[in-house]
Order: structure tokens, then C-alpha cells, then sequence
């Protein structure tokens, strides 16, 4: 198995980039003037109603279907943002309700863990989390066991007790479609039941763990588990609303071909669809019936979704003033610099924010040709990854800051972990490896690797490494993809791994192989 040493870069993601012209007039404040007898009378400016406000947002690439239960690509995502709101947002990783009351917790009675007995042939999550028929030999975790030590293996005859989740949703009482309709438990049911049809695509884990979602009156759903599956993420259960009196009709085999359901859905949040014209543009107009009205909301009366697949002439539209957002889409990993030399010029404003993907550099410590994993075969590589001390020697001489500083302008972090340092769950006791040749030299040498010629540039030999036979050279195979980010990364690195005397073979392959 090959061992992750954390990671050159985590990915930059473009929220936006925003250029709002200044424009407008200044209207004197003051008395209105008394007319002089017999002269004309003043006219009186009287204040009128202020023009409809447009958003023109530019996406890379055209929504593929707005059926919120398809395989949507990134464009649709960013439309049904505006069509639909929530149900539940992530915001600094955590959640917050926004078409229901509260979310659910333990404590406050929402969510429960209760015993259900279950009959042989009873569906169940079993011990190692796997979904089954409970059966003779089926190892299962019985009522209120929570460690392996307390795992039960079945017998076949007896019933059993084990726990299930009870979780209880309750939506807010002003939610309402744009067609007028209120947004009901049952839209929820009916989101589910669609979700659950085989003809719908997208991961079946959680229906699966399902043994129910009914509505228990008209504001509440309520989920309820496969005996066995103690969901830690149950908060988010609830399932996305389907609008039941505009597609109820349909089947959902057929809902991702109907115009009702893939080109107009309706939505509760703060848009919907007026129009669409393929290959151009969406138009999208205030929702009447949206919840948040009396607060002000949306700020825009029109969105206008514009499709342009070329991020170059998307930038030369931003600085034209005909968009007035770039969303990610638009793929701006290449604009950086010149993104950057137009925001100190003051003409866009760009927003950037560090991703969740990371990349990541693995080590082989033992190749797959390894007959038993101890002994060599005829034709592998000697164990040269064996030690620790050689791997964390690679690490310190990984100068992954200049990859951030020069290949991601300083736009994000070396991550010391797959959790980010600003995480909840974050473990503060990670050890950090810092660029540092001379400690990774150091620890090189400790293992028995030597620089023999006096020369950094060739690779170090192995003197008394533990098996690794006298002579071997410290040689890396690097395999990566042939992207222009992915070169920029492994230039810098092969050249810091050169300082410490560790070889490196770059080989560039297409990302399928």
C-alpha cells in the first residue's frame, strides 16, 4: 500500500470575480423653493421607483439538465442554487437549517436511538457495516453495543434486540413553490421516493440504510434506519422536496426527458425559470412566494446565466462589463496572474478560496512485484523505501511553499493533513515538515545513504542501508500527468529532492493511464 505523506497544494476554487460599474446621478436635498408671483411654477422632482436590477453571471459551461435528482454538472448546481434554497447549508463545516425549524440532535429529542427486535431474514446492518440478511454466522452488534468487544455472531433461531434511528425534520411553516403551492412534509416523502427509484441515478448508500421516510403530520418527516445503521451524519437526512402537484403525474423514468421537471423546474428559493435559449444563456426572475421577501430578498429582480466555455474570452467579458460574475466553472486556474494584475488596477475584484482537493505525492514503500512483501524476486527494486527515517527525509526535502508561492501565488497552504488546519476535527499534534535539506540530508545519512562523488545533483548510494545491496542508487520513479500545473509542481520538487541527492525518473502519463 503505498503511504501518503501529506500533500504539495491543496486546489484554488474561484467563488467569483465581480465588477459592478459606478454609476448614477446626485439629486439636490433641501427646501422646495417658493414660486415668485406670476413667474412659471417650479416643476416638483418627485421620486420614482428604482430600475429593475440584473445580475449577469457567466458560467464555463451550460447546465447539462436542472432535474435536481440527474447527474448535474457544476453549471446546473450553481442555477438550482438560485431556484432552490438549502435545505440545509454547510457554512465553516457546520450545518444550518434553512428551510427547516432547527435541525435534529440527541439531546433535544429530535433524533432517538431505539431498540427493535429483528427476526431472522431481517434486513440489518451487521458489525463490519455492511448491509445483509441477519442469518446463521451473521456477526451483529445487539441493542446499546457500541465496541467490537460486545459483538454478537447469530445463532438463526432466536429473535434479536438491536438499535435503530429514530430522527424527526420539521419544516418552517412559510415555505412555498413558485407556482403558489406551500412546501409540505410530503414533497419531502416524494423527493425520497424519487431518490429511491431505480431509474434515478446517483449513490443508493443511504436508501439502502433506509427502512423508512413517512411524513408524521404535515410539517414533520421522519427518517428511520436499517436496525444497525447509527447514522453519525443524521442531521442532514432530510431529503430535497420534489414539487408532487407538477410532477406527480410522471413517472420518474421520465421525469429527466419532461421540460417541467429538466428545463422549468419549479423551486421554493428566490428564482425561477422565465427562460432558456441553448447554447446562450438562462434567464432567471424573482420568485413571489420566495420566504425571505419581507427581509429584502433576492437583491436582484433578474439573473441572467450566460455560457461561455473560454475562460480568456470570459475574462475579456468581465472587463467589458457584460458579466458581472465569473462563476468556477469558467475553469480561471490559468488567469491567476493577470486575475491579480486586474484587481490592483481596480478593474475586477476576485474572490479565491483554497478547495478540498488536495494533491498529494505517494510513496511505493512496497511495489505490488513483491512476491510475499519480504522477499525480493527476480527483476524488483531493492526495499529502499524500508526505513521511516527515508521517508521522512523526502518529506523535508519536498519544498512544497514554493509550489504554493509560484505555481498557486501564494493563494493557498502546504495542508499537514487530508483535514484542514481550520477543521473542528483537526488533530493540532500533526507533525509539520518544513523544507529543510539540511535535516533531511541529515536523516539520509543516518540510514546509510552517502554521497560518494561530493556532488548534489548525482544520487546518493546506498553504504549500509538494511537490505538494500552496496551501490544502490537513491532513484525515484515520479509519475504524474502531463497538465500544466501538474509540470510546474514536479519541476520544482524533482529540482528540492536533487538538493538532497534523491534521483528522480519524471515519467508523464494521460490522466486514464
Amino acid at each position: 500500500m503505498p503511504r501518503i505523506y501529506g500533500a504539495q497544494r491543496q486546489s484554488i476554487a474561484f467563488i467569483a470575480l465581480l465588477i459592478f460599474p459606478l454609476t448614477g446621478c446626485v439629486l439636490p436635498i433641501g427646501k422646495v423653493p417658493t414660486p415668485t408671483p406670476g413667474a412659471a411654477p417650479t416643476p416638483v422632482m418627485t421620486p420614482t421607483a428604482a430600475p429593475p436590477r440584473t445580475l449577469t453571471i457567466c458560467l464555463g459551461e451550460e447546465p447539462n439538465t436542472l432535474y435536481p435528482f440527474a447527474n448535474l454538472n457544476d453549471a446546473a448546481r450553481s442555477v438550482l442554487a438560485a431556484i432552490d434554497d438549502g435545505p440545509i447549508d454547510t457554512v465553516s463545516y457546520g450545518y444550518q437549517p434553512v428551510i427547516l425549524q432547527k435541525l435534529p440532535t440527541l439531546a433535544s429529542g429530535d433524533a432517538q436511538i431505539v431498540p427493535v427486535s429483528v427476526q431472522a431474514g431481517g434486513t440489518i446492518v451487521d458489525a463490519d457495516g455492511n448491509l445483509t440478511k441477519l442469518a446463521v454466522g451473521t456477526r451483529f452488534r445487539p441493542s446499546s453495543c457500541r465496541t467490537d468487544a460486545c459483538v454478537v455472531t447469530y445463532d438463526g433461531v432466536s429473535s434479536v434486540q438491536m438499535d435503530q434511528m429514530k430522527v424527526n425534520f420539521l419544516l418552517r411553516s412559510d415555505v412555498t413553490w413558485s407556482d403558489g403551492t406551500p412546501l409540505t412534509a410530503d414533497d419531502s416523502v416524494y423527493g425520497y421516493q424519487l431518490a429511491a427509484d431505480q431509474a434515478t441515478p446517483g449513490p443508493k448508500f443511504l436508501v439502502d440504510r433506509t427502512e423508512a421516510y413517512t411524513t408524521t403530520d404535515p410539517s414533520t418527516t421522519q427518517w428511520t434506519s436499517i436496525p444497525g445503521f447509527l447514522d453519525p451524519s443524521f442531521t442532514t437526512n432530510f431529503w430535497l422536496p420534489a414539487p408532487k402537484q407538477a410532477w406527480g403525474q410522471l413517472q420518474a423514468p421520465d421525469l429527466p426527458k419532461a421540460d417541467v421537471a429538466a428545463k422549468k423546474p419549479i423551486g421554493w428559493g428566490p428564482y425561477m425559470m422565465q427562460d432558456w435559449v441553448p447554447g446562450d444563456r438562462m434567464t432567471l426572475v424573482k420568485n413571489p412566494y420566495y420566504f425571505r421577501v419581507t427581509e429584502g430578498f433576492p437583491k436582484f429582480d433578474t439573473l441572467v446565466f450566460r455560457f461561455i466555455a473560454d475562460p480568456n474570452a470570459a475574462v475579456s467579458e468581465l472587463s467589458a462589463g457584460r458579466c458581472d460574475v465569473l462563476d468556477p466553472t469558467t475553469h480561471l486556474d490559468g488567469q491567476v496572474a493577470l486575475l491579480q494584475q486586474m484587481q490592483r488596477s481596480g478593474e475586477v475584484r476576485s474572490l479565491i478560496t483554497p478547495g478540498m482537493a488536495i494533491e498529494w505525492l505517494g510513496l511505493g514503500i512496497k511495489p505490488a512485484t513483491y512476491d510475499d512483501g519480504i522477499t525480493l524476486a527476480k527483476g524488483d527494486r531493492p526495499d529502499i523505501l524500508a526505513d521511516p527515517r527515508t521517508r521522512r527525509a523526502l518529506a523535508l526535502c519536498l519544498d512544497r511553499q514554493q509550489v504554493v508561492d509560484t505555481v498557486l501565488f501564494g493563494q493557498s497552504s502546504v495542508p499537514l493533513s487530508f483535514v484542514p488546519t481550520d477543521h473542528p476535527l483537526y488533530a493540532g499534534d500533526i507533525p509539520s515538515y518544513k523544507f529543510d535539506t539540511s535535516a533531511g540530508i541529515k536523516l539520509l545519512e543516518q540510514v546509510g545513504w552517502r554521497d560518494l562523488d561530493g556532488k548534489p545533483a548525482t544520487p546518493r548510494l546506498a553504504v549500509s542501508v538494511k537490505n538494500v545491496p552496496a551501490g544502490t542508487p537513491l532513484m525515484l520513479n515520479y509519475y504524474s500527468t502531463a497538465a500544466l500545473q501538474r509540470r510546474q509542481a514536479v519541476d520544482i520538487l524533482t529540482k528540492s529532492l536533487q538538493q538532497c541527492g534523491v534521483g528522480v525518473n519524471v515519467q508523464y502519463y494521460s490522466q486514464n493511464d
